[in-house]
C-alpha cells in the first residue's frame, strides 16, 4: 500500500496542529503558516484542510483572525483516521475490495486473497492504535 502525497501532507498537517495544540490548545493557525511550516503548496493545503474539517479532525475559524486548530485531543486522533479521510481505495490489492476482480475467478476461495486480507486488517488495526499524541511523545 503506497500512500498518496495528499495523505502524507494530511498527516503532516495534523501532526503540526497537534504539536501546536499541546503547547497551547487555544491557538489558531492560518493556512499560510501551516503551508509554509510543512512545505505544502498553499492551494493543496487548503484542499486538504477542507477534507479534515469535513471529517471533524480539525476545525476552522472564519474571519480576519481565523485559521485552524484540532477539533479533538491529539490522543483521540489516529493515523488510520487521517489516512481514511484521504485514501478512498485503501486495499493493498484490488481483489480484497472489489468482488469479482480476481483474474483466476476464485474470489472468496483464493488463499492468496485471504492472506492479503489478513495482512491488510492487521495493518489497519495498527494504524488505528497509533495516536498523534504517541507520535509527539515518541523519539522516532
Amino acid at each position: 500500500m503506497k500512500l498518496k502525497k495528499e495523505t502524507d501532507y494530511a498527516l503532516r498537517i495534523v501532526f503540526f496542529l497537534a504539536k501546536i495544540y499541546i503547547e497551547n490548545a487555544n491557538e489558531i493557525i492560518d493556512s499560510k503558516s501551516i503551508s509554509k511550516a510543512e512545505h505544502i503548496p498553499e492551494s493543496f493545503c487548503l484542499k486538504i484542510l477542507k477534507k479534515l474539517v469535513k471529517a471533524k479532525i480539525i476545525k476552522v475559524y472564519r474571519g480576519v483572525s481565523g485559521g485552524y486548530s484540532l477539533d479533538k485531543e491529539p490522543c483521540d486522533i489516529s493515523l488510520g483516521e487521517v489516512i481514511h479521510v484521504i485514501e478512498k481505495d485503501e486495499a493493498i490489492n484490488t481483489c480484497i475490495c472489489t468482488p469479482g476482480s480476481c483474474s483466476n475467478q476464485r474470489d472468496g476461495r483464493c488463499p492468496v486473497r485471504n492472506s492479503l486480507s489478513l495482512i491488510q486488517n492487521e495493518l489497519f488495526k495498527s494504524m488505528e492504535k497509533i495516536k498523534f499524541s504517541d507520535i509527539i511523545n515518541s523519539s522516532f
